[in-house]
């Protein structure tokens, strides 16, 4: 540095030398010009000097502001990709777990599309099976509408048999009856006076028209709390229907007494009126 502020003092001296020698053609003054224009390029060469310091302290201010600012940023990037790193970290963690629960998917996958072929086979064998049952169904229920109207068929032909058995022992009793009244008419009077008395005549023609089977069951509801199980077996063995035997009672006495005497319960047939069954119940007694 202090040699170039020599080179350009020297410069300045031998070109203000020249120039002045030149103009006024005199060593003196041209001495004395070259000797002030030292210290004034010495000056002006000071004044550059401090401007260009000045000028340098501002670049380097400004340089130093930015390389702050470029350190800021570094750490800030440094932060960034540290953050980024982690992120990047986190994110094959998750891409990781990702794929294995993606195989898993996978693997159940095909597990449910094997679950489901297997179930997709049974519902067509169940569709078949189903379709076969069907037509079974269909032909027992053809097969149950023929029974039906088969036993239709066989309970009115029952009923007929059974109604025209009834009338037949209904005529032989009544013939009996006839048979046998003459020789006991007069024995039966003395013996039974007394209770015939108390008994109207259509009650004594209701009874002798009454069968064998319908005076059993006369007499098991009168004297049965619960007949219903004495009454099936009465049927069973005269190879009817309980209902048909208590139709046929009472048929006779609206026939004979004008009135029915036996009514269908809520759980079993009962005689309500109270005079009719001590009629029975004396009919009963002579019966014995």
């Amino acid at each position: 540095m202090l040699k170039n502020r020599w080179l350009l003092v020297s410069v300045a001296f031998c070109v203000s030398f020249v120039l002045s020698l030149l103009l006024s053609q005199g060593i003196k003054a041209a001495f004395l010009a070259a000797l002030i224009a030292v210290p004034a390029s010495y000056c002006g060469t000071i004044a550059v000097n401090w401007q260009q310091r000045i000028r340098r302290k501002r670049v380097v201010t400004a340089l130093e502001v930015e390389i702050r600012q470029l350190e800021n940023w570094g750490v800030q990037l440094y932060d960034y990709l540290e953050l980024m790193a982690a992120e990047q970290e986190r994110t094959e963690i998750q891409i990781s777990f990702l794929k294995r629960q993606l195989n898993h998917l996978y693997v159940q996958t095909g597990e449910q599309q094997k679950y489901k072929q297997q179930l997709d086979r049974e519902l067509v064998y169940l569709s078949e099976q189903r379709r076969l049952l069907e037509e079974e169904v269909h032909q027992w229920e053809t097969q149950l509408y023929h029974l039906e109207q088969q036993k239709e068929e066989l309970d009115l032909s029952l009923r007929s048999l059974l109604a025209e058995k009834h009338k037949i022992e209904s005529d032989l009793q009544h013939l009996q009856l006839q048979t046998v009244a003459p020789q006991t008419e007069t024995t039966q009077t003395e013996t039974d006076a007394k209770p015939s008395a108390t008994i109207p005549d259509e009650w004594t023609d209701f009874v002798a028209q009454l069968t064998n089977s319908e005076l059993q069951v006369l007499k098991a509801i009168v004297e049965l709390e619960n007949p219903n199980a004495e009454i099936k077996k009465i049927a069973e063995s005269y190879i009817t229907m309980p209902e048909l035997l208590i139709d046929a009672i009472n048929e006779r006495a609206i026939a004979t007494i004008g009135d029915i005497i036996i009514e269908q319960g809520s759980l079993f047939p009962v005689i309500p009126e109270t005079e009719y069954l001590a009629n029975i119940r004396e009919i009963l007694k002579l019966k014995e």
